[in-house]
């Protein structure tokens, strides 16, 4: 009976390592290894650690609340036509994004290693754990965006992204409103 009690310790104690393990490094090996597919045009690879049809909708429902969010801070005509513009190019953008050459850049873009000194990219990549089946990756100077992966089985999946919470930096921000100049009326001019 000790011996079989020794024996289902063990067992259990070498699933819980296992776990742990696994727990630990399997985020940070499924984004090396998307990178390394995008990187030798492995698009077999890319394309079965992205969900695409939940990477789309997840893509789709941020942009439109971003847009939501900018017509509501701006409402001049120079601005609404902007986000009008921006809306219809909407459902492209979201299929170039997720198509497999946009996989390709997003990951290859991820390592800047071999890339000249001047232009790398600004911050480390690093992993925020959002709860056990859920995490985003980001670099150092972006936090509350990224990537977002959820666990598929054993597995991971590129399944949304989070984009940062004042938009996206760098884009152009909708005009601003045009005012008509102020002019004051002018005294007639005294006659001597």
């Amino acid at each position: 009976m000790r011996k079989w009690a020794i024996g289902a310790t063990a067992i259990l104690l070498i699933a819980a390592a296992s776990f742990t393990a696994w727990y630990a490094w399997s985020p940070g090996w499924t984004v090396k290894r998307l990178i390394a597919a995008a990187k030798s045009d492995d698009k077999a690879t890319l394309e079965a650690g992205v969900d695409v049809p939940a990477l789309k909708a997840d893509m789709k429902a941020d942009f439109a609340a971003l847009f939501a969010a900018k017509a509501r801070e701006n409402s001049s005509p120079g601005a609404q036509m902007s986000i009008a513009i921006a809306r219809s190019m909407l459902d492209q953008v979201v299929e170039r994004l997720a198509s497999p050459d946009g996989l390709r850049a997003t990951f290859a873009g991820l390592d800047d290693s071999d890339a000249p000194p001047g232009s790398k990219m600004l911050g480390k990549p690093q992993i925020e754990r959002q709860g056990m089946s859920r995490f985003r990756l980001s670099r150092d100077i972006t936090k509350g965006s990224g990537l977002v992966f959820e666990r598929r089985g054993l597995s991971w999946k590129l399944t949304g992204i989070d984009l940062p919470p004042g938009g996206i930096p760098g884009a152009a921000a909708p005009p601003p409103a045009v005012q008509a100049p102020v002019t004051t009326p002018k005294a007639p001019a005294a006659t001597p």
